[in-house]
């Protein structure tokens, strides 16, 4: 909700394309395009990960560090895995 008020001040509206998650289908979130003309939800279809960017970025993720390390402690996985997302250049093709 707070990041549809602050896009709907800051540029005048927004569109948001968003997926099934329960937070994002409270009632509140739903009606809220119902009380001003310059928000737009579009939820993706459900069961449908494919059309989702970040699905993409976790599962280039999981690849490059489940398939190919053994961690011996949470830790270690912790770390390797903060270290990704910290260096990594993340390449998704939304149009495939």
């Amino acid at each position: 909700m707070r990041y549809l008020e602050l896009a709907r001040r800051k540029w005048g509206g927004a569109t948001t394309i968003t997926d099934n998650a329960p937070r994002h289908k409270l009632r509140k979130v739903r009606r809220y395009p119902e009380r001003t003309t310059d928000v737009l939800l579009l939820y993706l279809p459900v069961a449908r990960p494919e059309l989702s960017a970040v699905e993409e970025v976790w599962g280039q993720a999981k690849y490059r560090l489940i398939t190919s390390e053994f961690y011996a402690t949470l830790e270690g996985l912790k770390a390797t895995v903060s270290e990704h997302f910290r260096t990594c250049a993340i390449k998704v093709d939304i149009y495939k």
